[in-house]
C-alpha cells in the first residue's frame, strides 16, 4: 500500500513546513504515478527536509528524478528501512517491476517481501 497521504505538488515545497525527521516519501510524476521511493535515515542531513529539498530542487543526480518529479508525499517513522521495503515490494508485486527512478539508481536492494501467495504451476 502506498503511502496514505495526497501528493503535493513540487512547486509548493517549503523546507520549513518539511520535517527535520526519520521517514519514507514517495516521488510522483504529474499523472500520479511514484516514481521514486526513499527514505531519510539516521545519515541524512537534515532528515526528510533535505532528501525531499535535494530531490525537488531540479539537481538531482538521477535523470529520471531531475525529469520527472512533479510531487512528494511523506510519512515520518524511525522504522524508515521496513517501511521503505514494504512500499518497493508492494510496488513490484503490483506492476512487475520497481519504480522507475529506482531502477535508474541502481543500488543493491534486499530481496523484496512478497504478500500474495501465488500456488506454483503443477508438474
Amino acid at each position: 500500500m502506498p503511502i496514505d497521504k495526497p501528493w503535493t505538488p513540487r512547486g509548493h515545497l517549503r523546507a520549513k513546513d518539511l520535517p527535520g525527521t526519520m521517514g519514507v516519501y514517495e516521488l510522483g510524476d504529474s499523472s500520479g504515478e511514484i516514481i521514486f521511493v526513499g527514505y531519510a535515515g539516521g545519515r541524512s542531513l537534515f532528515g526528510l527536509r533535505g532528501q525531499l529539498t535535494e530531490h525537488c530542487s531540479g539537481e538531482d543526480p538521477n535523470p529520471v528524478i531531475r525529469a520527472r518529479t512533479a510531487a512528494y508525499r511523506f510519512e515520518v517513522t524511525t522504522s524508515y528501512l521496513i517501511r521503505r521495503l514494504e512500499l518497493l515490494s508492494r510496488f513490484h508485486e503490483d506492476h512487475g517491476r520497481l519504480p522507475v527512478g529506482n531502477e535508474a539508481a541502481s543500488e543493491c536492494l534486499p530481496p523484496l517481501a512478497h504478500y500474495h501467495w501465488v500456488s506454483p504451476p503443477p508438474p
